[in-house]
């Protein structure tokens, strides 16, 4: 449903959308799979549970609003009707406060997105839906999140609160979390991270850290995060210089390491150390000067090699020794002035 010049939700035909004028019965009632409604003025009267109804709409499964501007009384629109609903997508509503209880009738939510919005807090929303396993909370004004907020979420696969203002997220806010497999935190305004913050995310798959105020990571920030395959930190607001040793060393599925553009000068010579399975890492546009000797001991698997846009002068003879797989190596834009024979 699409509509044009704000019209009166009063004056809606079902006939007309529904069957020729020549060949007219009641409403069908049935369960649609989704539903999406687009600039469309919710009638102070009538909640949004009541207009499907209207519509002959019993059930829907998944239901997509945007209204484009300011939504109020959002709770008294999905009050009843949606028991079944799986997915609400409530996107670039300009939503700024939500009732703690918003969700309370929605018991068999997994998916909800409420992305590009304007909400300060989140607390209370997630008590009456723990099947969720997609939670959409990014372009928001979240500027901290408090305990207790995730707790229900046992089920929970994929979390993004990226693009908000989280400066320094608590220890515990994510430790119920013990099915989550992505996490995204990338353009906020981190400075620091408690050590434990991902301690019992065993699960954890994906995890993105880019794009915060960071000058530098506690040493065993990812020491549990064992199942970790992608680790994503670039374009820190801040020149980190380095990072701590054996930051990644023994997390034997990481496959992915995207580090460029976060100010490195200097990398400890352990960092990569038991990574086993790493084919991909991105150093591209730091400054880094050296290299050393064995920082890329024992990765046999790593395929993709980017260390351009650096400040390198040389490369020692054994630092290549053990990557016997390597298909690509981007060293440009580097101070490289000759490499040994034996590199």
């Amino acid at each position: 449903i699409e509509c044009i010049n704000s019209p009166e939700w009063s004056d809606l035909d079902v006939r007309v959308l529904s069957f020729p004028e020549f060949c007219y019965f009641p409403p069908i009632i049935e369960t649609f799979e989704s539903m999406f409604i687009n600039n469309c003025d919710l009638s102070t009267n009538n909640s949004l549970g009541e207009i499907t109804q209207t519509l002959g709409i019993t059930s829907v499964i998944k239901l997509v609003f945007q209204l484009h501007k300011k939504l109020n009384k959002l709770k008294h629109h999905l009050e009843h009707y949606f028991e079944n609903l799986k997915s609400l997508s409530l996107t670039n509503n300009n939503v700024s406060y939500a009732d703690k209880d918003l969700l309370a009738g929605l018991v068999n939510l997994t998916n909800l997105n409420l992305r590009d919005n304007n909400l300060h807090q989140v607390t209370g929303f997630f008590n009456y839906t723990p099947k969720l396993r997609l939670l959409e909370l990014s372009d928001n004004a979240l500027q901290s999140i408090e305990p207790g907020t995730f707790d229900n979420l046992k089920n929970l696969l994929i979390l993004n609160l990226s693009v908000n203002h989280l400066t320094e997220p608590r220890s515990g806010i994510f430790d119920e979390l013990v099915a989550l497999r992505e996490l995204d935190l990338n353009t906020n305004d981190m400075v620091r991270l408690p050590e434990d913050i991902f301690a019992k995310l065993e699960n954890l798959d994906v995890l993105n850290l880019s794009r915060n105020n960071f000058t530098n990571l506690p040493k065993n920030l990812l020491q549990n995060n064992t199942k970790l395959r992608n680790f994503t930190l670039f374009d820190n607001k801040r020149n980190m210089t380095t990072l701590p040793d054996a930051f990644f060393a023994n997390l034997a599925k990481l496959e992915v390491l995207e580090l460029k553009r976060n100010g490195f000068v200097t990398l400890p010579e352990d960092l990569f150390w038991g990574c086993t399975s790493l084919i991909n890492i991105n150093l591209e546009r730091n400054y880094l000067r050296t290299l050393p000797k064995y920082i890329f001991w024992d990765l046999k698997e790593l395929k993709i090699l980017k260390l351009n846009f650096n400040n390198l002068g040389n490369l020692h003879n054994l630092i290549f020794r053990d990557t016997e797989h390597l298909v690509k190596i981007d060293l440009s834009k580097n101070r490289i002035t000759s490499i040994s024979k034996y590199v």
